[in-house]
This record gives C-alpha cells, structure tokens and sequence, in this order.
C-alpha cells in the first residue's frame, strides 16, 4: 500500500498534527510545513486541526502556541477528539501495530479517520509501514470507516537533530501514560481543556505564555490519580501488618487451655483473657479498619478505569476483615 500517493487512494481533506507546525520553526523544515499549508489554502482544500494538536503546542511551550496564532486566519477547521475517537484508538492499542508511546499518534490515526483525511506529519518515517498501515487498515475496513492515509509534506526526510519537532514527540512519549491512569471521558476532557487554553491564547497572539504556564500544563491531571493509588496500595499494607499484628496478640490475650503436662508438672495456667492484650488487639483491629477505609476512599477518589484493581479487592477484603475481628473481639471480651 503506497500511503504517499495522490489521487482517489487519499482524501481531498488534509489533516496536520503539531509536528507540521513545530516545523514551522525550524531552519530544515519550515519551508515543507509552510508549503503544505499555504498548498491547501490555495487549492482550498480543507485543512483541519483537532484540539489534540493545539494540546500539543501548549505542552510545547510558547512558540508553537506563536506559530499557531500566526495561521489562525488561514481558515483551519477544528475537530473536536470525541468518545469515538478514543474507541478507535483503543482498537489500535488492542491490535499492538504500534508500540504504547505512540498512543497518540494512533489517536491522530483516529481523528485523521473520522475526517476522511489525508494524515500530514513529520514523523511520517516513523509510522509509515507496509505492513502496520495495512493491519491499521484492516481494523478500520472491518470497522466500516475510511482508510488512513499518511504523508510528509515533500521528500524531504525528518533530521535526527530537529530539537522543534522532537519536542512534539518527547511530549507524546510522556502523556501516553495518560491514556492509562485515567478514563477515555477524563482523557477527552484533558484534551478538551488543554484545546481551549490554546484557542485563548492564539486569540491573544500566543503573547501570554510563560514557561511557568507551559510546566503547568505539562503536568497531566493523573499525576495526582497516580500518586493517590501509591497511597491507597501504602494503606492496604499498613493495614494488613495491623491486622496480622492483631491476631498474634489476640491469640496471646486468649485463656490458656490446660494440656496434660500442665497438669503432671502443675505448672499455672490463666484460664480469662488478658484484658491489656486484648484491647490492644482491639486498637490494632480498629487501625486496620481505618486504614482499609482510607485506602478505599483514595482508591475511589482516583476515578480512573483502573479503580476497580486487586488493591481495591485488597481493601475490601481487609475492611471485611477488620469488621469480622472486631465484633468477634468485642463479644469474647
């Protein structure tokens, strides 16, 4: 399958994704992205750009978001990443034709589908295959949707060194982990947030963003989700220990059965329960069931697809836990 060729093969549409507007800046490549974009104009052809792209330029700092401003009045289309998007993209995780770090370049994949686009990217040397675009293909056939088709804007091949466009991929090698810590509706809102921040911006000229914006917005919301479920998986430990702590002490505080060598040797045996141990026992039952109810609250609170783990099954298996050893407890004592 020829992917950069013209004709009825690929869509009249064009689709470019950040790479062609990082390009913009650079000394190597400027030229072929501007071509592309002036070429469509031109012909007016549509041009579309969704709001993962302009996401991107955020992420990459203020002159992209500079670059972007400069373009604004070439009628670029806007596509909005929705629900499908992200299931399409889903279907092309589950095949395994890319590695996870391009998670979202296969999300462009998607957009570029929907839109019955022709794909226009940089990285057009990393993704074009034979063989990965045809099982891409295949997904999309069996799917009833358009194939994808993906170029580069001339025969000029991406430079090792293009610091501009390998910004755009450092970016996507970071935030693919997005896709795993949160929900597809959580992920499209990220999207949607981040695509808005960029439309202000571009309306502004680019002029008000600082690197502070910029390491802000680089931070994915899940940073907090994750570290909450490293907190959630702490708790379900502290909690066991308690519990296993518990037993051992509870097994001390019991009465003392009366063996037959107590009786030959006439050794004393305490036949009540040892209050001080018992209550003790009691203290570390209830810190277990504290720390299942709290590990359970930050677990939940994560709001992720991923909630529902064997750390939450943990918690709850000490919650029930904890319940059953304080009643018992209670009523022994």
């Amino acid at each position: 399958m020829n992917t950069n060729q013209s004709g009825r093969d690929s869509p009249r549409a064009i689709y470019i994704d950040a790479s062609i507007i990082a390009g913009c800046l650079s000394p190597q490549l400027s030229d072929g992205s501007r071509t592309i974009i002036e070429n469509s104009r031109a012909s007016k052809s549509p041009l579309w750009l969704s709001d993962l792209t302009a996401a991107e330029l955020v992420m990459a700092g203020s002159g992209f978001i500079e670059e972007l401003a400069d373009f604004s009045g070439y009628g670029l289309e806007p596509i909005q990443t929705q629900e499908k998007h992200v299931a399409l993209m889903r279907e092309y995780q589950k095949a395994a034709v890319f590695p996870p770090e391009f998670t979202f370049d296969m999300l462009h994949f998607a957009l570029a589908v929907y839109a019955d686009a022709t794909l226009v990217t940089w990285f057009y040397s990393e993704i074009e295959h034979a063989r990965k675009l045809q099982l891409i293909n295949a997904i999309n056939h069996r799917l009833g949707l358009h194939r994808l088709a993906v170029r580069r804007p001339d025969d000029v091949s991406l430079p090792a060194r293009c610091n501009e466009v390998n910004r755009i991929r450092h970016i996507r090698k970071q935030q693919f982990k997005l896709t795993q810590h949160v929900s597809d509706r959580d992920l499209i809102l990220h999207i949607h947030l981040e695509g808005e921040r960029s439309t202000d911006l571009v309306s502004n000229g680019g002029q008000h963003v600082t690197s502070t914006d910029v390491n802000t917005t680089a931070a994915p919301p899940p940073a907090a989700q994750r570290n909450m479920s490293k907190v959630s998986a702490a708790l379900s430990g502290i909690g066991w220990l308690l519990l296993l702590i518990s037993l051992l002490i509870g097994d001390k505080a019991q009465p003392q059965k009366l063996t037959f060598f107590d009786r030959l040797l006439d050794i004393p045996r305490r036949f009540e329960w040892d209050m001080d141990l018992a209550r003790t026992a009691m203290i570390c039952l209830l810190g277990s069931l504290i720390m299942a109810v709290s590990g359970l609250w930050f677990r939940l609170s994560c709001n992720t697809e991923k909630r529902y783990d064997r750390v939450t099954v943990s918690l709850l298996a000490l919650a029930t836990s904890s319940i059953i050893g304080v009643i018992r407890l209670g009523l022994l004592m």
